[in-house]
């Protein structure tokens, strides 16, 4: 850090040379500008010019500037790594207390980001890092008291900024994780460190960053209050954390008085000032931790209702006269008197001043929307009454008079009342959760989604299970298209955003396509095939409530007499059940403790030493207490659906399959059953759902999943035009290929199958492969490697399906990045056996930039016995795994991903791919049944592949007890009916 002297010296020769500024000081100011504006590249040219006229004039103080901004343009385009080299080369020539106030500022804010190391390092790092500044201003303070107000600025600056990074790094990242006592600790150290800075400035006079601590520290308080176990401890904090927050905004609304007394009178444009920005962020953090209080109180509330009612008149006025005054929970309780009005104020005063800015008015009518949706419930009897009217003991009930029927009926209409009340409130809070649902279509802003549409479920219930269902889906797009953001910035460095907001519309890539809300998102289920029956699984923000819903097509009961359906699909019900943090713990450390066995079973089968027997067994154990424990957590919601309820087969189908018949010698497939797609949130896709029990029937014909609504739809969508294509060209596409055929040299049969109804064809001559050998050199079998099986496959496919494939069988040094690329990009359906990770030959980054539009189908074999890749970086962990491979081609916008859930040995990615392959070309099954099978029948290499089922297979208990985990590692993302043609 910079030294005192070297501040002093600075300061010195700076006031010595004081005179016009020279123009590459001027570029330095301009440069400065650009930042702020975002200009990334036109500062990058200044800053470059500066860096080097400085240098050639000995110029020390505008060649440490120059540094140090070139530092926070790598910190822009995430080269954290470039951005420490510089901020290190600028220290070491110094500069005065102001540049040691901005250097140390942007040093914190790298070491956060780059997160190299782990978390306790870098909270070490910050640590470090403020007390050396802050010890080296304090030695200026004492030599220049004059300047002690601007030193102790920014003394509680770089101290507030040193805080809140701190809440950053211990604030736990998933909800599921929860706060350590060394965590509380150091949170409460923040706390303290927040309110002595948000004092020290106020005293100095800087009231607006005073109220941005408090901001914080309120914030701080609100984390511990969350992951609080004991109640008193929580009301406590979340009263610290209100009381804090009135202070912080009555403060900024006297800066903003201040600021609008000096403007005149017919100013225009006030509410744009900075002071007015900072009053509504704050007004609105307000009105969200009331509501948050509110809520917890309204729940609280109905608990001590329901008790209330079971206990006898001598318990309840026993609990009255124990309460006291004194006690906190009366402070909580006088608190909830005023928190509804206080939200409903603050909402109304942001409203008002901002209708222009859509973000903000949308978020303050979905936080407008939840209180009236709080306050409705509460004034509703039914909700906060349990059984009130009956007696304690009904074998003591007397005849009721003609006196009680009268004072009983006054009751009743009393309690009508206030329900009637109740419904007209709710009906307001649906309104304006519309409202913001609207606003947030329209205007692409998923985040906002989750909360709102989480409130209009509780709003509509199972009253309107349409509605309801509709609402279900959006919120889980929403949270979808966050999580794809999320990952696309964590891969490409956040330079995609640039890109996006200079060019105004998609890239060629077709990764931006999954991160825009579909306006017409509450139209998509009328657009999905009937053949399809989605099964929804979304955890609420918390995950403290699991959602659930089932949309399948239209029945011809349920339809309205005169008026006939279509297609499309409907929410035929949607339920929700409270689940503990505890159990989706256990259920991830099984997972985890699942995959570390199955990994360490893998390499040491591989390696065949003698510790072989160590794990023997285990791997095998463990999978069926995951599922067991997985059943169970589940069951509160799946026990109230029925998936071996089916409609019988359309009419003409069976007609067209008929005629098919005896025009063709290819018959069509028959009918396997629904085709179940399981839209399940990021937590749960982890776990292999495809072994439910609910799924275990003979209706079921296929199993695949996908992360949203609006990502199925978006594949069916491309898939649709490809179709409509293929359909138009029908008649010269056959000649067009015989011609390429004969002038390869090879005679090919044409292909004359029949795909079944709702499918989508995939053109067998655009298949693309790579297989590497490596994985053969473990000792094991030829035969039992997936690249020996794929090039049986090319032979004994090759007068039909496998003339025109292409690829390498290889090392993997015969190939390069460019041939790659190349084959995703011109692809119909792409193959990958190795025992590396796709990732390490493909880039994420490079990944998320290609166009894989055209590519339907992804088969990864990757080999299990070497350990699971993972990612240096922190920042790309949501690229690793079998989830972000998924993602991944997801993004590039491929329509159906096959993989593996876990580490899975050569042999059974041999089979796996043999049955598929066997499936897919000689049987003609569709994507979803030919993946399906791997888990209803059992294949061995080199012996007969399971043709056409009829559907009547099922996997029942005893099944599931006998199944190896490897029959369930490979799942199906995307589309469930692709067709090889």
């Amino acid at each position: 850090m910079l030294s005192r002297r070297a501040i002093i010296s600075q300061r010195d020769q700076a006031e010595e040379t004081v005179s016009a500024f020279s123009p590459h000081q001027l570029w330095l100011e301009k440069a400065g500008v650009c930042l702020s504006l975002n200009l990334f590249q036109p500062a990058k040219v200044l800053l470059t010019h500066t860096h080097l006229t400085a240098k050639a004039l000995g110029d020390r103080l505008s060649l440490a500037k120059s540094l140090h901004l070139l530092a926070v343009l790598a910190n822009q385009e995430h080269r954290f790594g470039e951005a420490l080299a510089l901020l290190q080369e600028a220290q070491e020539i110094g500069g005065d207390e102001e540049f040691c106030f901005l250097l140390t500022q942007t040093l914190l804010t790298t070491v956060v980001e780059h997160q190299e190391v782990e978390e306790q390092e870098t909270h070490h790092q910050v640590c470090v890092i403020t007390e050396q500044a802050c010890r080296t201003i304090r030695a200026v303070l004492e030599q220049r008291p004059n300047r002690a107000s601007v030193l102790r600025f920014f003394i509680a600056e770089l101290q507030t900024r040193a805080a809140v990074f701190r809440q950053r790094l211990l604030c736990p990242a998933a909800p599921l994780q929860c706060l350590t006592d060394l965590s509380v600790e150091m949170l409460s150290s923040v706390c303290d460190t927040l309110k002595h800075t948000a004092a020290e400035l106020l005293e100095l006079g800087y009231r607006t960053h005073s109220s941005e601590a408090m901001l914080e520290h309120a914030n701080t308080l609100r984390i511990l209050a969350v992951h609080s176990l004991n109640d008193e401890e929580k009301q406590r904090h979340l009263l610290d954390a209100f009381r804090l927050m009135k202070n912080a905004v009555s403060l900024q609304e006297q800066v903003l008085t201040d600021v609008l007394n000096v403007l005149p009178p017919h100013e225009s444009g006030w509410r744009g000032v900075p002071g007015a920005r900072v009053c509504v962020r704050l007004r609105m953090a307000l009105a969200d931790l009331a509501l948050l209080m509110l809520e917890l109180q309204s729940a609280e509330q109905k608990r001590k209702s329901m008790a209330r009612d079971r206990k006898s008149s001598a318990e309840r006025a026993l609990e009255d006269y124990m309460r006291s005054s004194s006690d906190p929970e009366t402070e909580w309780s006088a608190a909830g008197r005023s928190l509804a009005q206080e939200a409903l104020t603050h909402l109304t005063a942001v409203i008002s001043v901002s209708p222009d800015r859509v973000e903000t008015r949308a978020r303050s009518l979905g936080m407008l929307g939840r209180c009236l949706r709080i306050l409705a419930q509460q004034r509703d009897p039914l909700w906060t009454e349990s059984d009130a009217e009956q007696e304690d003991n009904e074998d003591q009930r007397v005849k009721i008079n003609e006196a009680e029927k009268k004072r009983y009926g006054g009751r009743r209409a009393e309690l009508q009342s206030e329900w009637r009340a109740a419904q007209q409130m709710l009906a307001q809070a649906s309104e304006t959760l519309s409202q913001a649902v609207s606003l947030s279509l329209h205007h692409n802003l998923p985040h906002l989604l989750p909360g709102v549409c989480s409130d209009l479920l509780e709003c509509l219930g199972q009253f309107d299970p349409g509605a309801s269902g509709q609402y279900l889906a959006l919120l889980q797009s929403g949270v979808c298209c966050v999580e794809m953001s999320s990952v696309l910035d964590s891969i490409c460095s956040g330079v995609w955003r640039r890109l996006l907001s200079s060019q105004g519309h998609r890239p060629g890539g077709e990764a931006f396509a999954h991160l825009t809300l579909n306006p017409n998102h509450l139209r998509i289920l009328g657009e999905m095939p009937p053949s399809f029956k989605i099964l929804l699984l979304q955890h609420s923000e918390d995950s403290s409530v699991l959602h659930a819903g089932v949309y399948e097509k239209v029945r011809t009961s349920e339809t309205q007499k005169g008026k006939s359906v279509t297609g499309g699909l409907i929410c035929s019900k949607v339920v929700k059940a409270s689940v503990l943090r505890s159990d989706l713990l256990q259920l991830h450390r099984l997972l985890q403790e699942f995959r570390d066995l199955n990994t360490h079973a893998r390499l040491k089968e591989s390696g065949r030493n003698r510790a072989r027997e160590d794990t023997d067994g285990k791997p095998e154990v463990c999978f069926r207490a995951l599922l067991e424990e997985m059943e169970n957590y589940l069951r509160p919601v799946l026990s109230q659906f029925d998936f071996s309820d089916r409609s019988p087969s359309i009419s003409t189908a069976s007609a067209r399959a008929k005629d098919r018949d005896e025009k063709s010698a290819d018959k069509p497939l028959p009918d396997a059953g629904d085709c179940v797609v399981i839209l399940a949130d990021r937590t749960l896709l982890e776990f292999p759902l495809e072994a439910l029990k609910a799924l275990r029937v003979k209706s079921v014909g296929s199993v695949s999943r996908d992360f949203s609504l609006q990502v199925l739809h978006a594949r069916l969508k491309t898939e649709e035009a490809v179709e409509s294509d293929n359909k138009k060209e029908a008649k010269g596409s056959r000649g067009v290929k015989a011609r390429g055929d004969q002038s390869r040299g090879i005679k090919a049969v044409p292909v004359s199958r029949v795909p079944p109804p709702n499918s989508v064809p995939v053109d067998t001559h655009r298949f693309r492969y790579v297989a590497d050998v490596q994985e053969e050199d473990d000792g094991k079998r030829a035969d039992c490697s997936p690249a020996e099986v794929l090039r049986k496959t090319l032979d004994t496919y090759s007068s039909q399906f496998t003339p025109q494939w292409e690829g390498f069988i290889g090392p993997e040094r015969r190939r390069s990045l460019a041939d790659l690329e190349q084959m995703l990009t011109s692809c119909s359906a792409f193959i990958y056996s190795g025992a590396k990770n796709f990732f390490s030959c493909v880039p994420p980054a490079k990944m998320a930039s290609l166009n894989m539009s055209g590519c339907q189908m992804v088969f990864l074999f990757e080999s299990g016995q070497n350990r699971v890749s993972v990612q240096k970086r922190r920042s790309s962990r949501a690229s690793d795994g079998p989830l972000g491979s998924a993602y991944l081609f997801t993004l590039s916008g491929v329509r159906s991903v096959l993989l593996n859930q876990w580490s899975s040995s050569i042999a059974a990615n041999a089979s796996s791919m043999h049955s598929l392959m066997d499936s897919l070309l000689r049987a003609g099954l569709t994507s979803g049944r030919a993946a399906h099978l791997l888990r209803t029948e059992n294949t061995d290499v080199g012996g007969k592949s399971p043709g056409p089922t009829d559907g009547s297979s099922a996997l029942n208990v005893e099944d599931i007890q006998r199944k190896t985990p490897s029959a369930f590692s490979f799942v199906i993302y995307g589309l469930p009916n692709l067709v090889v043609t």
